[in-house]
């Protein structure tokens, strides 16, 4: 078993690098033929918020976060699902044009499954499911003793958190758009959904996740002090991201001119 002086001393991901740079070469690609196709640009604001959303994946699969995450602290790997399912969709989402969206849902299955996603109520669900299944102590166990599964959960996290936002943030005009209340009201009920598992791990008096509790930990950091700091991270981690985008469209809302002329009329 790792030690934890082993656990702090620098491990590189190449493989994560690879990803990043990947995925900036294939938007890049994108950009390129769009502006060569129809001479327009792609607005900047679009590639810094793709940009911001891929360092911030990056932040969560490389060193130290996802050695810690693994081999170490149910805290930290709070964080990191944090910065998967919740953080780092958002500028990823916002970065990408709507022409980019349009060209990559080609299937019929797919375009309708974003359809049914755009839904604020389906897309409640889909997120509730997975933010109990994928902390069920079962879970957890195959998460950290097999790559496949480990794999397939980061990518379940991200793509869980881009169905999060796509009822708030999607732009396309086929698509169902809804207005401020409606995005406000969805998105408090999605700060809901983390405060059971939140709770659980931080008034539980034993070890919830077996495989956790066997992991070294730092001096002074036993398993139920790891996860109670992991049960406050997810509550208040979760709902400060959430709330902040329901303060942000509350006073883009509130300062809409043309809401002031629809009230006064």
């Amino acid at each position: 078993m790792t030690s934890w002086a082993e656990l702090l001393a620098y491990h590189p991901h190449p493989e994560v690098w690879a990803l990043v740079a990947g995925l900036v070469g294939l938007y890049a690609a994108a950009l390129r033929r769009h502006r060569h196709r129809t001479g327009r640009p792609v607005p900047r604001r679009h590639v810094a918020h793709f940009l911001v959303g891929l360092a911030l994946v990056w932040v969560a699969l490389d060193w130290p976060i996802d050695d810690l995450s693994d081999n170490s602290l149910l805290s930290v790997h709070m964080v990191q699902y944090l910065l998967l399912a919740m953080l780092a969709p958002l500028p990823l989402l916002r970065g990408l044009p709507a022409w980019m969206i349009a060209r990559g849902l080609g299937p019929c299955w797919l375009r309708g499954l974003v359809r049914m996603l755009a839904r604020p109520w389906n897309a409640w669900l889909v997120v509730s499911t997975v933010v109990v299944v994928s902390h069920l102590d079962p879970v957890v166990t195959l998460y950290l003793r097999h790559d496949l599964v480990h794999l397939a959960m980061h990518a379940l996290w991200i793509g869980t958190g881009l169905v999060l936002w796509w009822p708030v943030v999607q732009p396309l005009p086929s698509l169902p758009r809804y207005g401020p209340p409606v995005q406000i009201g969805y998105l408090f009920l999605q700060s809901l959904i983390p405060i059971v598992p939140a709770a659980y791990l931080t008034f539980a008096a034993a070890p919830v996740f077996a495989a956790y509790a066997a992991l070294p930990k730092p001096p002074g950091i036993d398993p139920v002090t790891d996860q109670q700091i992991a049960g406050v991270v997810m509550k208040l981690g979760g709902t400060a991201i959430l709330w902040s985008a329901i303060a942000v469209i509350f006073f883009r809302w509130a300062a809409d001119p043309e809401r002031e002329r629809a009230a006064g009329t």
